[in-house]
């Protein structure tokens, strides 16, 4: 069975990027910040990647140990997103920091919904989860998430 790490994107601001996720299957619920848009599939670009679907192997560079990262047709694995932990805009360079709470540019609890992600995705198998971005709907409104 596939389960799917649905994030919606919601608001933007200079740097950052906000949306709430899901993860089918399970009772986990959260934010992901990332970085500001233009949405590009150029690394080293400190931007958003495309809307779509991606999928997943664990990470373990020199900075981050146990991570997931994203790829998928467009975005090579080698462009390293990551989901890893962190609170601000600038705690990322192109990767999505989970919280539990949202607020103007941040997002809070970083690395206990970190965890919980981690802790779901090695349960049913890193093969059998995809996220899934979804931009920003065109007709809502661009506010702060509170």
């Amino acid at each position: 069975m596939t389960h799917y790490i649905h994030h919606q994107r919601l608001t933007e601001g200079k740097d950052y990027t906000i949306g709430n996720f899901r993860i089918t299957g399970s009772r986990i619920r959260g934010y992901f910040l990332e970085p500001g848009g233009p949405s590009t599939k150029e690394s080293g670009k400190d931007r958003r990647i495309p809307p779509g679907t991606y999928d997943l192997v664990w990470h373990s560079g020199d900075r981050f140990r146990g991570v997931l990262k994203l790829y998928n047709a467009d975005v090579p694995v080698e462009r390293a997103i990551l989901i890893h932990g962190g609170n601000r805009g600038k705690d990322t360079e192109g990767c999505l920091l989970p919280g539990t709470v949202a607020g103007g540019d941040y997002v809070t609890h970083s690395r206990d919904m970190l965890q919980a992600i981690n802790k779901f995705v090695r349960k049913v198998g890193i093969k059998n989860v995809k996220v899934v971005i979804t931009e920003i709907s065109s007709g809502s409104a661009q506010r702060a998430v509170a």
